[in-house]
Parts: structure tokens; C-alpha cells; sequence
């Protein structure tokens, strides 16, 4: 996630991230089984990306912070930190 004030040519740049996916997924011809974004700056990517397609999001991967270091695991993994 960026701060709601960070712009890009007057254009929030969740929104352009937003965007972008969305371009992606029209000109794309792959059939992926999920749309995923990672790291987290490529989550609104994702959600572009599976609005414009017929496939689904998921965030398969869970981000925890722990004394500064970020850790990216598996959700069913996540139990085993």
C-alpha cells in the first residue's frame, strides 16, 4: 500500500497500479489458476488485473513483521512462525 497522497502525474499511484493490471489482463492470453499480487506494492496490480479478467484474486501469502525483518510465507505455513 502507498500513503492515499502519493501521486504520479496527478494520478494516485494505487490508482495507475490499478491501472496497469488492468491493461495487463486485456492484452494477456495466459489462464492462470489465481491472481496474486507480491510483494504487497503489487497487490492493487492483482486486483486490476482479476477485475478486468474472469480470474479470481487470492493472497495466498502472508506478510508479517516481526522486530523489523519481513517475512513472506504461505497462509498455512503462517501457524508454524
Amino acid at each position: 500500500m502507498v500513503y492515499p497522497s502519493s501521486s504520479y502525474e496527478g494520478i494516485s499511484v494505487e490508482k495507475m497500479r490499478y491501472n496497469c493490471g488492468q491493461a495487463l489482463a486485456r492484452r494477456d492470453n495466459v489462464k492462470p489458476d489465481i491472481v496474486a499480487g507480491v510483494p504487497d506494492s503489487g497487490i492493487a496490480h492483482a486486483i486490476g488485473y482479476a477485475n478486468e479478467s474472469v480470474f479470481l484474486f487470492q493472497d495466498p501469502l502472508l506478510n508479517i513483521h516481526q522486530h523489523g525483518l519481513a517475512h513472506l510465507c504461505l497462509h498455512i505455513k503462517a501457524k508454524e512462525i
